[in-house]
């Protein structure tokens, strides 16, 4: 795209000027590219022909700003008539703008101007000359309405009689009653030196391009002089509008690793001015930063239909190339219908750098068992350090904070610290210490950061949240331990010293405590029984968790967290031989128990068979591969083992069956 200069009108405000008399000359410089067209010079030129060149006699010049597309800009210059008597052409070129790909239109169509003598004798004869033309709409849009103006002058002495004037046409700057007549008026009678203004509504070309409109009138009786009848052109570019789309590009991590998924977001833009229709935006991987179509497509996008301006923010989810190199990615956008400029479709390149894996821990599952200790009171402070990559991590120091608020960093107060041990890719090590409440009452935020490892990748969040303990004054209180259960199997059991201790921590032995206890949704977990040294808690199902609130008589209550669930531990295959004859079906029942062997019921078990020549297994649920049963279907002789799997093949739990099957003639 480049920028085009053209002269869109020449008029003269005099067109029958005495000689000597001063005239201005008017035009208008129009950019009808689609780009900004530079600052330019205009220079205005009398002819002896109707055609406006360079080579013509210059008469005066102007500077032209920048003009942004479609942009106008009117420029003029006072001269005095020539000094013999007689008819002159007056016209502008400009100058061509830097990468102006056409220059045949910087110049524009004459306008004539006719010079009287000084001590002219009146003739009483009319000369009738189209002295201005303008359009209302110099770029209008394909097929839109415009109107063209002209006002006709009798620049000589006598009256002029009623005439018409004829609008044209014309494939060039030169107006003549040859070029396709476009409509007609009526003027009235015109005295010496009057005129009269006349318009005609028109219909814009349907084909977009450069047009030429001006006006004639026709001669009238005893007209002196009937050259001069045609007016100047003035210059329309006819338009149209349509979409143009665009595509920016991000993602969300230069840095990657092998495996891992990173995202690309795409804002396509109709940056035109009509609507786009519904299109495709393709996600391509390149070798070098020049994103085009023949890259490797990674994915699309459907783009709904954009009105003008409008844009579309669409991403996608890729996974990071597993060999270690930079990548870039980038995102077209399919062409639509007229689609006005197709060459930026493309986004440019966003660049992916692909490294080894490097480790990188974090903190997670920050917690205390007791939220408001007594000054002195013994507390627990928990967490666990992950490690979030599939580098593994190397042995470390697990450090642990009290703050002043609500932010741990290592600049606060350490209390304490745990080794952690080398960690796996997504390896993770449960952490705890006991704690003394600080002497003094109030809030106080404890936390725990863990000590960056070498070629770490994040060394930023090494560092836990805070978790706020409220220390209160020393009190008659219930004192348990441990604060905290954890039971995996229906039976287990574990039992919680209780003890009521006055302010000064001294047992009181002949107090009494008892307790509420709070259930999830699946209603209590485990029984309670006050024993000789505490409480029993014996686990009854796997309901999740149970919190007891244990009291005494003016004392402060005590709570105690119990978490319950069934951990997978045994799967059984009933029954666990099978025989079959070709064709023959039987149905195997898998039941997965925990360490107490109580079955646990709605846990997904996975069935395959060794040898499907053999026999073949269908689980019951929707698909065939899962379900607490299967059926067996006998192929041909031989053996075969079914395996029902729970969990992953790495570390799942399995159980198996032995399937035999023989023909009919072996029985």
């Amino acid at each position: 795209m480049a920028a085009d200069l053209v002269i869109a009108d020449v008029s003269v405000s005099d067109g029958g000027p005495a000689v000597g008399a001063a005239f201005t000359l008017s035009v208008t410089v129009g950019n009808g590219g689609g780009v900004t067209a530079d600052a330019t010079t205009l220079r205005y030129y009398q002819s002896r022909d109707a055609t406006i060149t360079t080579s013509d006699t210059p008469v005066g010049e102007d500077e032209v700003p920048a003009l942004d597309r479609l942009g106008r800009a009117s420029k003029s210059v006072d001269l005095p008539a020539p000094s013999t008597p007689g008819t002159y052409h007056y016209g502008a070129c400009v100058e061509a703008s830097q990468g102006e790909t056409d220059t045949t239109n910087n110049c524009s169509s004459s306008i004539l101007v006719n010079v009287r003598a000084t001590a002219q004798v009146p003739q009483g004869a009319p000369d009738l000359v189209v002295t201005s033309v303008s359009v209302s709409d110099r770029d209008p849009i394909a097929g839109t309405r415009i109107t063209v103006s002209a006002t006709v002058s009798n620049v000589d002495d006598g009256t002029a009689q009623p005439s018409t004037v004829r609008f044209f046409r014309s494939a060039d700057a030169t107006i003549t009653t040859s070029d396709t007549e476009m409509g007609t008026d009526t003027i009235t009678a015109i005295a010496a030196s009057g005129s009269s203004s006349k318009s005609v509504e028109l219909t814009a070309p349907a084909t977009t391009g450069t047009y030429y409109y001006g006006a004639c009138v026709d001669a009238v009786t005893g007209e002196s002089n009937t050259a001069n009848n045609c007016s100047s052109s003035v210059t329309v570019t006819v338009t149209a509008l349509y979409p143009d789309l665009e595509v920016a590009l991000t993602v969300n991590a230069a840095t990657q690793y092998p495996g891992k998924t990173f995202s690309l977001s795409a804002t396509v833009s109709n940056t035109g001015d009509e609507a786009s229709p519904s299109t495709t935006l393709r996600y391509y991987q390149s070798a070098d930063a020049t994103i085009t179509t023949s890259d490797t497509s990674v994915g699309t996008d459907a783009v709904g239909t954009l009105a003008a301006s409008g844009t579309s923010a669409e991403s996608i989810s890729l996974t990071a190339p597993s060999s270690l190199g930079t990548y870039y990615y980038g995102a077209c956008v399919d062409t639509v219908t007229d689609e006005s400029d197709t060459t930026n479709n493309c986004s440019s390149a966003v660049q992916v750098n692909v490294q080894a894996w490097k480790p990188d821990l974090l903190m997670s599952n920050l917690k205390v068992d007791l939220t408001d200790p007594v000054t002195g009171e013994t507390f627990t402070l928990s967490a666990d350090v992950l490690n979030g990559t599939r580098a593994p991590s190397a042995a470390t120091t697990l450090r642990y904070y009290r703050s002043a608020d609500a932010t741990i960093t290592t600049s606060d107060t350490e209390v304490g610290t745990d080794a952690v041990d080398a960690l796996s890719a997504y390896g993770s090590s449960a952490e705890s210490i006991s704690l003394t409440a600080p002497a003094t009452t109030g809030a106080y935020y404890y936390g725990a950061c863990v000590d960056a490892v070498a070629g770490e990748s994040d060394t930023t969040n090494n560092c836990s949240v805070s978790v706020k303990v409220d220390v209160v004054a020393a009190q008659r209180r219930v004192d348990i331990s441990p604060r905290t259960l954890t039971f995996e199997a229906v039976g287990d059991s574990e039992t919680v010293t209780v003890r009521i201790l006055d302010e000064n921590g001294d047992e009181d032995t002949e107090a009494s405590y008892g307790w509420i206890s709070i259930s999830g949704p699946d209603g209590p977990c485990c029984t309670l029984t006050k024993v000789d040294d505490g409480l029993k808690v014996t686990m009854t199902k796997a309901a999740r968790t149970m919190q007891v609130s244990l009291s005494s008589t003016g004392a402060k209550s005590a709570t105690l967290q119990v978490t319950a669930y069934q951990k997978a531990t045994t799967l059984e295959v009933s029954p666990n031989s099978v025989s079959l004859e070709v064709d023959e079906t039987d149905t195997l029942s898998a039941t997965i128990k925990d360490a107490n062997g109580h079955a646990i019921e709605g846990l997904t078990v996975y069935w395959t068979t060794s040898d499907s020549d053999v026999a073949t297994v269908q689980g019951a649920d929707d698909g065939g591969e899962t379900g607490a049963t299967a059926t067996v279907t006998a192929a041909a002789t031989g053996t075969a083992t079914i395996t029902a799997r729970h969990g992953p093949r790495s570390w799942g739990i399995e159980g198996t069956a032995t399937v035999t099957v023989t023909s009919s003639s072996e029985q």
